[in-house]
C-alpha cells in the first residue's frame, strides 16, 4: 500500500500527460477502498478516459470521478 509522498511522486511523474487530456479538469490525492489513491476528476467518463488512464500505476490505485466541468466564479 503506497503512502501520500509515494503517490504524490507518482501523480506528479503523469499529471501533464493526463491533464493535456481534454477530459481531465483536476487530478489529486485522496483515499478510495482504504487505500491512498491518486483522483482525477474528468468532464466525461469515456472510452477514451479508461483506455488513457489504468486503473493502477507502479502500485498506487487510481480513482476516476466524472464531475463535469470546473466552473471559478
Amino acid at each position: 500500500m503506497a503512502d501520500y509522498e509515494e503517490a504524490a511522486s507518482i501523480k506528479q511523474q503523469y499529471e501533464q500527460k493526463w491533464l493535456a487530456m481534454e477530459e481531465v479538469v483536476a487530478i489529486g490525492i485522496g483515499r478510495a477502498g482504504g487505500e491512498t489513491a491518486i483522483i482525477i476528476s474528468v468532464t466525461e467518463h469515456s472510452d477514451k478516459v479508461r483506455r488513457e488512464i489504468p486503473g493502477r500505476i507502479e502500485g498506487v490505485p487510481i480513482t476516476i470521478r466524472e464531475t463535469g466541468e470546473f466552473n471559478v466564479q
